[in-house]
């Protein structure tokens, strides 16, 4: 989540605001309060390249292709990245939706100090390094938290649930006992807890100094319907003509 803060930056000295990704059926909101470590001409974030068209990178990273609509836009950029403001040069962010591909269809975000950069005619090749966050931000908060939207507000876990996103209903009956002619089944038998997942972390001089979180606000749903089935054993017959018991023949 501190990556996510950083692919923001570039908007100002002292950043704050909020960002929003799902990760499977929930939707997660970052919020964050934070001071640059650097001028904004020493940040570049791709999100903000109104001419850019597509964004390519090799397996670790270190070297990232920009392709522009044109190539004048491709010259600007490479001249920004050479301009750098600061002592440790110009860095290169960006969030998801802007970052890198990556193979199971989704895109990775950037944090990278650039080496170097040369335009091929509506391409940009930047050559990359890594960075840590504590070279872009000085101090800040940083809070992770699960939210509503269109997508639920609340982490579901439990035994038996059905729709995690309701939480409140069991996926099938199970067998609890069964001997002989007696069977008893659980039909509706389930427990779930639907919980906000939260994560704060304060930044100072470069380092995480005090990270909290966990669970809050949960609420508990649970149920117990149980269906109880007992069938008739035969316990003797018998059958023939006469008078009991001469002659009947029983089993």
């Amino acid at each position: 989540m501190i990556s996510l803060a950083v692919a923001t930056l570039a908007a100002g000295p002292l950043r704050s605001g909020s960002d929003t990704f799902v990760t499977g059926s929930h939707q997660l909101e970052v919020t964050y309060d934070i001071k640059q470590a650097v001028p904004d001409e020493s940040i570049i974030s791709l999100g903000d390249e109104k001419d850019l068209k597509q964004v390519d990178c090799d397996n670790d990273g270190s070297m990232v292709r920009l392709t522009f609509n044109d190539e004048q836009a491709a010259a600007d950029f490479v001249n920004r990245s050479k301009q750098g403001d600061g002592p440790d040069g110009v860095f290169l962010t960006a969030d998801a939706a802007h970052g890198c591909p990556m193979g199971n269809g989704q895109q990775q975000y950037i944090m990278r100090r650039i080496i170097d950069a040369f335009a091929i005619g509506e391409c940009a090749q930047v050559r990359t390094a890594s960075c840590q966050y504590g070279e872009l931000i000085r101090e800040g908060n940083i809070s992770l938290a699960s939210r509503r939207g269109d997508h639920p507000a609340h982490v579901c876990l439990g035994v038996n649930v059905a729709d995690p996103s309701s939480c409140n209903s069991a996926a099938k009956p199970f067998p609890v006992f069964e001997k002989d002619e007696l069977t008893l089944t659980c039909d509706s038998c389930f427990a779930g807890c639907q919980t906000e997942v939260f994560a704060d972390v304060h930044l100072a001089l470069g380092s995480a100094t005090k990270v909290s979180g966990g669970f809050r606000n949960m609420l508990v749903n649970a149920a117990v319907d149980m269906d109880v089935k007992a069938t008739e054993k035969k316990i003797f017959h018998c059958s023939g003509q006469g008078d009991f018991p001469h002659g009947a023949a029983c089993a």
